[in-house]
């Protein structure tokens, strides 16, 4: 019903024939035929009989138009408006100030589609929303302000008259990684490849001793021979950098062996007497050695078995045993496995469950015995 109102209103348009949606239906100003720019004193001493008058021409128009039945509705809301600013000073700049807002609402919106079309600068949006101030009844006093406020809300207007709003740059690329002979960059970010190397020989030293032994001697030979070639070409080249760079990688790839040589004496040579093929009470059992593990497959009539070990001391083995899915408790235990000093035969002992601590002692059920199967 309200919006039927507000169209019936812009459709008689009291005192004109020429419907203006400039106007805004709830300016109770206009709907009284009021002159905004008096002041809340006076306003507030004519509504009353302004409103009388008003409300007769609505329904004058009214009756001319049979079939326009809206018009009581219009002559109760001219008749509210005269009674609430009647002798209301403070009621009448209520109304004044919710127009302003209402007003540089719109102004705003005007705003916005100025400045999405993508067509106007920010001069000619100005210019534009000027009139526009004016036409919607913002007083000029308040109009420069209430344009600025709307072209700053809006956002980036077009800088070529006419034209279309410039994109905004795209995004700066990731910085590509770049390798020289020298260095590795990734952007503004510069490490030395010299400097890189080390750390990756530790890296394998960590993973197994001898690879990363092996991996810094091989960056030492090169280093030897990139500064014997450049000698050759330049007598005065300098070829101190790369002969530094490979010693450092050398030493520093060589850290991991030397820790486990110096911390595990005869780990080494321990893991390797383990090697090749046993007969055991659980069957032909295989051991591989590594430079701190021992690994060994066994077949018994229960199925595969395996069992990873380390030396614990120079004869010695522990570590853990499964047997087919592996499943506890009867599935995997704790084995310690001790070599004669012949190292042609072993005694060991196991437990079920990995919770349960080895007892090296004579209880048979819980021991193991093998001898080196002999090589043809």
């Amino acid at each position: 019903m309200q919006n039927s109102i507000r169209d019936y209103f812009h459709l008689m348009r009291v005192g004109t024939s020429i419907a203006d949606p400039t106007v805004p239906f709830d300016n109770d100003f206009h709907l009284l035929g009021l002159d905004e720019t008096e002041s809340d004193q006076q306003i507030a001493q004519k509504a009353k009989a302004l409103a009388a008058i008003r409300s007769n021409e609505v329904e004058k128009r009214g009756m001319a138009n049979a079939g326009k039945r809206l018009d009581i509705l219009l002559r109760d809301k001219i008749n509210q408006a005269g009674a609430r600013f009647d002798g209301s000073p403070d009621k009448v700049r209520e109304h004044r100030n919710e127009l302003q807002r209402d007003r540089d609402r719109r102004l705003i919106e005007f705003a916005k589609d100025l400045c999405d079309s993508g067509k106007w600068t920010a001069q000619q949006g100005t210019d534009m929303l000027e009139i526009l101030a004016y036409r919607i009844g913002i007083t000029p006093d308040r109009v420069a302000r209430a344009v600025s406020d709307a072209m700053q809300t809006t956002g980036q207007w077009s800088a070529v008259p006419g034209g279309s709003r410039l994109a905004p740059p795209p995004p700066p690329p990731t910085p590509p990684l770049r390798v020289s002979n020298e260095s590795v960059s990734v952007g503004s970010l510069k490490v030395p490849l010299w400097g890189l190397i080390p750390a990756i020989g530790l890296a394998l030293g960590v993973i197994n001793g001898w690879a990363g032994l092996a991996f810094g001697l091989a960056f030492l030979l090169l280093a030897l021979g990139r500064a014997n070639a450049e000698r050759n070409l330049n007598p005065r080249a300098p070829t101190g950098n790369h002969l530094k760079w490979g010693l450092i990688n050398a030493g520093v790839a060589s850290v991991p062996l030397v820790v486990l040589l110096i911390f595990h004496p005869g780990a080494t040579a321990s893991s390797s007497k383990w090697a090749g093929d046993w007969e055991t009470d659980w069957g032909k059992m295989t051991f591989r050695a590594g430079s701190s593990q021992v690994t060994a497959q066994y077949e018994t009539r229960g199925g595969s078995g395996k069992a990873e070990l380390k030396p614990s001391a120079a004869r010695q083995l522990d570590g853990s045993w499964c047997l087919g899915t592996c499943t506890p408790p009867n599935g995997t235990g704790r084995l310690r496995l001790v070599l004669d000093e012949n190292e042609r035969t072993f005694k060991g002992w196991f437990t079920y469950g990995l919770d349960s601590p080895i007892q090296a002692g004579d209880d048979a059920e819980n021991q193991i015995s093998g001898r080196r199967k002999a090589t043809k």
